[in-house]
């Protein structure tokens, strides 16, 4: 099953969001988060599609004005941009803040190790056009959501005000997996 055919028949307003974010970013640029996984398990599996907003990983952000979107900062101390019921949050390699909690390389694939559950390890490239994270791709297919990065599924879990265990049931009820 190829998952970047059913990401592309899924996903919608990726080409208006896309140049917002380019303001803001330098170098390579990741859409990640329930925006990829619940595009995919749509497609592949009927899931409603919830509501979500546009999550980036960018290797360098940059301070730019963005005609039409209000600027603001996420928790994740990354740059969030609202119009409308649009939102995008802008996160980057270089201040990614679990990369410091577990001293870890500001890459790509430290990124997708350091989620708390294994749905999450997926990412849209956006310069190779192509679903990366061979994790993630397995959660999907096997339609399982399990704790991926203990520690970091933890203080997920503690900004959530809940568990572990019902933060990640919460995710699969939501995607009708396991």
């Amino acid at each position: 099953m190829n998952l970047t055919a059913a990401f592309h028949m899924g996903i919608i307003k990726l080409d208006e969001i896309v140049p917002a974010v380019e303001k803001l970013s330098t170098g390579r640029r990741w859409l990640i988060g329930g925006r990829v996984y619940r595009t995919i398990a749509a497609e592949l599996y009927g899931t409603p599609m919830k509501e979500s907003d546009f999550d980036f990983l960018v290797e360098n952000s940059r301070c730019a004005v963005v005609p039409g979107w209000a600027i603001e900062r996420n928790r994740h101390n990354g740059v969030k941009l609202r119009r409308g019921k649009d939102s995008i949050d802008i996160m980057s390699l270089q201040t990614y803040e679990p990369f410091d909690v577990l001293d870890v390389p500001r890459t790509i694939e430290s990124f997708l190790d350091c989620v708390p559950f294994t749905i999450q390890s997926i990412a849209y490239d956006l310069q190779e056009r192509k679903i990366i994270g061979d994790v993630g791709i397995a959660a999907l297919m096997n339609q399982k959501v399990e704790v991926h990065n203990a520690k970091i599924a933890e203080r997920y879990a503690e900004s959530y005000h809940t568990t572990i265990e019902k933060r990640r049931k919460k995710i699969a009820t939501s995607l009708y997996f396991s």
